[in-house]
């Protein structure tokens, strides 16, 4: 990771998941990280813990597990002075 000192800093996020792609009990994957400028430093896979019917609903999962995350941390952002004017 390279860190650099910038007077704007940028939050983007980025998710996925697989539908059914473990191979015990037919569960899905979802993963999520959150960069500045070009530094992730939030990060999570994880197993997801109901059974997604479709493709869709493995992605709404994971998107409602990130929007969690995201909230948190544009609280936290908002707190160090870091105000995000821009949706991430």
């Amino acid at each position: 990771m390279h860190f650099v000192k910038s007077s704007s800093v940028n939050l983007v996020g980025f998710l996925d998941s697989d539908w059914g792609g473990s191979d015990e009990g037919m569960m899905s994957t979802s993963g999520y990280c959150f960069a500045m400028e070009k530094s992730v430093f939030c990060w999570n896979s994880k197993k997801q813990s109901v059974v997604a019917h479709s493709t869709t609903k493995a992605e709404y999962i994971v998107a409602y597990v990130a929007a969690k995350q995201l909230i948190w941390l544009r609280k936290m952002l908002s707190d160090l002075d870091y105000n995000q004017q821009n949706p991430t």
